[in-house]
C-alpha cells in the first residue's frame, strides 16, 4: 500500500511514525460549512482520514483531546465572508472557484502536525492540526480578492490571513473557541515526510 510516513513526536526520546494511505491526499470534497463550523467552504478529506489521525494522536499521554467532528480544510471563514466578501461574491460562486483553482484534484502535501493553544477567561484550549502545502490552495485564496472591496463590506480581505490546515482533535467541541489557529513553522510538533 503506498504510504505517507509521519515522522512524528520526539519525546522522551522516542519518535513515532503516523502513516496515511497517499491517495487520502487528493480528490477531497469541497462543501459548504454546517451552521456550527467557524467555515463558509471547506475541502473535505475522506471520511476515515481525521478519524486515524486523531486515534493514533490520542493513544499518547498528554492532555485529553476530543476528535473534531467531520474534518475539514476551511478555504473561507465565516467572519472574513461577512467582513469583506458577502457583497461581492455569493457562496455559490466560491464553492465554483474552489473546483476552478483545482482544489478538489489538489494533492495535499503534509508540512507538519501542530498544535495551537488559547487561554481565554482562566480556560486553556488547544487545537491539533496537519498544516499542508497547496500552491492551489493559494491561488483559490487570490480570487477571492474583490475587485470592488468597497462592496464587500467592512473589512479588508487578505488572502494570506488562512493557511491550508486540518484541525484533527481539539480540547473543546467549539472551534471557533481556538479558531483560526497561530500557524506557523513554530506551532509544529513534528515532521512529516512522504514516501
Amino acid at each position: 500500500m503506498a504510504g505517507l510516513s509521519w515522522l512524528i513526536w520526539i519525546r522522551g526520546g522516542r519518535s513515532e511514525s503516523f502513516r496515511v494511505d497517499s491517495r487520502a491526499l487528493s480528490n477531497w470534497k469541497v462543501i459548504v460549512g454546517s451552521p456550527s463550523d467557524p467555515a463558509l467552504v471547506s475541502l473535505e478529506p475522506p471520511a476515515d482520514l481525521g478519524a486515524r489521525l486523531f486515534e493514533r494522536w490520542n493513544r499518547r499521554p498528554m492532555v485529553s483531546l476530543a476528535a473534531v467532528n467531520r474534518p475539514s480544510v476551511p478555504l473561507d471563514l465565516k467572519g472574513e465572508y461577512a467582513e469583506s466578501l458577502q457583497g461581492v461574491v455569493s457562496v455559490d460562486e466560491i464553492v465554483r472557484l474552489a473546483h476552478d483553482s483545482g482544489l478538489a484534484a489538489a494533492q495535499l502535501e503534509p508540512v507538519c502536525l501542530a498544535r495551537h493553544r488559547v487561554t481565554r477567561d482562566q480556560t486553556a484550549d488547544e487545537l491539533v492540526f496537519v498544516l499542508f502545502r497547496v500552491p492551489e490552495f493559494d491561488e483559490f485564496r487570490r480570487l477571492l480578492i474583490p475587485t470592488q472591496p468597497e462592496h464587500g463590506g467592512v473589512g479588508t480581505y487578505d488572502p494570506a490571513a488562512l493557511r491550508p490546515i486540518l484541525p484533527i482533535a481539539s480540547t473543546t467541541r467549539e472551534l471557533d473557541r481556538v479558531w483560526p489557529p497561530a500557524v506557523s513553522i513554530g506551532s509544529c510538533e513534528a515532521t512529516i515526510t512522504p514516501e
